[in-house]
């Protein structure tokens, strides 16, 4: 195998394109790293769905870092369902308002 093609270049290079992540407390004074929204994987988005918490911590944290710390941390439902508004408000900031609008215009129709 030559350099060019090693597994490390491959994820350096991979990882160029995503975004940094977002940083979001899970518990008081616990913070975990976690990929934009938009970079989920359909798996992770299943595993949310189905409540598998883990399972979704596995593919949308940033690191196994991360993913250890939040099992660590062990947090309550109502500590997860904070986390996921926060993550929520988070991955919005600095978005356009527009950026999510159709650019597609309907006719409009005047009223007599």
């Amino acid at each position: 195998m030559t350099a060019a093609n090693s597994p490390v270049r491959a994820i350096n290079a991979e990882a160029i394109n995503i975004p940094d992540p977002i940083t979001v407390e899970i518990t008081p004074g616990v913070e975990v790293r976690v990929l934009p929204t938009k970079q989920w994987r359909l798996s992770a988005l299943d595993a949310l769905q189905e409540g598998n918490f883990k399972g979704w911590a596995a593919k949308a944290l940033a690191s196994t870092e991360d993913y250890d710390t939040f099992m660590d941390a062990d947090p309550t439902l109502a500590e997860v369902e904070s986390f996921m508004q926060r993550l929520g408000e988070e991955s919005t900031v600095g978005n356009s308002k527009t950026s999510s609008r159709s650019t597609r215009r309907s006719p409009r129709t005047r009223k007599s």
